[in-house]
Formats: structure tokens, C-alpha cells, sequence
């Protein structure tokens, strides 16, 4: 009876044998794929965390260019202005306007020396800072064009905007701003400045612009800058309408109760000159008194 039940226990050992390390195995298996899992993760977090990285740069880029816009309306003038391009370093072959305000007609691509549809500024760059704030009725002066693409004719796909900075003038602004930001293989960098007309709400019967112009900037961040490896991984565009500070009452440095008449050989170079009655204004050209700038 004994050898009979220490034969069976023998025999039950030996049929258990190897079952700790099968145990074993599995978990380590299923170890090793909840640390596969958490990598894969960690590594789509990182991804994740990255491509919010890339974004927010060129967003921030682009904010940046689109502000540095704004101060070439403040200080026009390229000798004293920070890097405000030259009318050398600017576009103003692709200007599609509607030189009628009326959405219902064509619009007509501008042509040097055409006056129903001239280039912006066209021949008055000598005298007026290309983005001197305009306040001339003439079609030269304000910014009329509208938005690369936006127009109905595929001819015009790549027209539209008043002014395109040059892509010359577009690397001395990444050189000034962002050499190597953040890093010399991963740059951010502006990439395209445009600006055109202000948007346009119809007021009674009447389109009424909202501005003086409409500043769009598109910035990216690239892989490899400079290189035949180079890859935009990233982009954004920041979209701004410049106006002017509404300031009730007449401001500047010629202001009457009664009428006002512009006599002698003089200029008025900042601010309006504002009558509570006439205005007499001489016979030569307003341009050769006040600047085109000057309301």
C-alpha cells in the first residue's frame, strides 16, 4: 500500500515538471507586449507633442510677420522703417481688382499706365512710400486686390493680391527675425506676405471697405533648411486688417472754425487739416501739398 502511493506521487511530480517555467514565459510574453504597448505610446505622445510644437511656431512666426507688417504702415518710410521692402523688393504685377465695386462684374487684371485698372502705386512710388496709408480716390492708391486664388477666373489663379513681398526681401526678414530658430535642422521661417483690400460689408446699398488693407502672412517650419533633404513639416496663416485709430473731433496741425484756405508754399506732413466750413485748396495738385498719406 505505501509503494503503491509513493509510486503515484512520483508519478505526479514528473507529469508537473516544466509547468513554473511555462508560467514563466507567459508573463514574460505578456510583460514584454504591455512594454511594447506603452512604447508605442509614449512614442505617438511624442508625435503628438511635436506636431503641436511645429504648429504653434509658425503660428507664432507668423503673427510676428503679420505684426511686422503692421509697423510698415506706421513708419512707411524704408530708410527709417524696419526692414520695410522697397518697391523693388514687392509684387505689383499680380493686383486684380474691382474697379467698380460691384461683385456682379468681372474683375480686370491691372496693367502699368492703364488708368481704369493701374498697378498699386503705380508711378507714385518717387513720391509716396509704398505703404504710405492712401486717401486719394484714384484707383492707384488704395489697395484694391483681393486674395491669391479667390478670383472665379482660373486664368487668375496665382493673381489677386495688390502687393507679394519678394522672396529676397522674404530671406533677409527670416535672417533678421529667425536665423536658426529654433534650431539649424528644424527652422521656422515666413514663407509668403500678401496684402490687398480690406473686407468689404455691404452698408445700406452700399459696399463700404473696413479698413485699409488686409495683411495675410504664411509662415512654416522646414527640415533641413537650405538642403536637397529640405521638408515643410508644418504651416500656418495669419490673416490682419489694418485701420485707423477712430479719434472723435478734428487732430492734427491745421484746424479751423471757419474756413480754410491753403495758400503760400507749404506742406502738411502728419496729421489732417480739418474746417468746420470751405476748404479752399489751390489749383496745383493735392500731392505736390500733402502726401497721399495725409487725410
Amino acid at each position: 500500500m505505501n509503494d503503491r502511493l509513493s509510486t503515484d506521487t512520483r508519478r505526479g511530480a514528473q507529469e508537473e515538471r516544466g509547468s513554473a517555467l511555462i508560467i514563466a514565459v507567459l508573463i514574460s510574453v505578456i510583460m514584454s507586449l504591455l512594454g511594447i504597448s506603452y512604447l508605442m505610446m509614449a512614442q505617438t505622445e511624442s508625435t503628438i507633442a511635436e506636431n503641436e510644437r511645429n504648429s504653434a511656431l509658425s503660428l507664432y512666426v507668423a503673427e510676428a510677420g503679420a505684426r511686422l507688417v503692421v509697423n510698415w504702415f506706421n513708419d512707411p518710410s524704408a530708410s527709417s522703417g524696419y526692414l520695410v521692402p522697397t518697391a523693388a523688393q514687392v509684387d505689383r504685377t499680380k493686383r486684380v481688382i474691382d474697379q467698380d465695386n460691384d461683385p456682379n462684374t468681372a474683375r480686370v487684371v491691372a496693367t502699368s499706365g492703364y488708368s481704369a485698372a493701374p498697378y498699386y502705386k503705380d508711378g507714385a512710388i518717387t513720391t509716396s512710400p509704398i505703404f504710405e496709408r492712401p486717401y486719394r480716390n484714384s484707383l492707384v492708391d488704395p489697395f484694391l486686390g483681393i486674395e491669391t486664388g479667390t478670383d472665379g477666373d482660373p486664368n487668375n489663379a496665382s493673381r489677386g493680391p495688390d502687393l507679394i513681398v519678394n522672396s529676397d526681401h522674404l530671406a533677409t526678414i527670416n535672417d533678421a527675425l529667425f536665423l536658426n530658430f529654433p534650431t539649424n535642422d528644424l527652422r521656422a521661417r515666413i514663407s509668403r506676405i500678401e496684402v490687398y483690400s480690406p473686407p468689404l460689408v455691404t452698408v445700406g446699398t452700399n459696399l463700404t471697405r473696413m479698413g485699409i488693407a488686409t495683411i495675410k502672412v504664411t509662415a512654416g517650419v522646414f527640415m533641413y533648411p537650405g538642403t536637397a533633404n529640405e521638408k515643410q513639416i508644418a504651416t500656418r496663416v495669419v490673416k490682419a486688417v489694418v485701420n485707423e485709430i477712430p479719434v472723435p473731433g478734428p487732430v492734427g496741425p491745421l484746424q479751423s472754425c471757419n474756413t480754410l484756405a491753403y495758400n503760400g508754399n507749404f506742406e502738411v506732413h502728419w496729421g489732417m487739416g480739418s474746417s468746420s466750413a470751405g476748404a479752399t485748396i489751390p489749383v496745383v495738385s493735392m500731392d505736390t501739398r500733402e502726401a497721399t498719406g495725409v487725410p
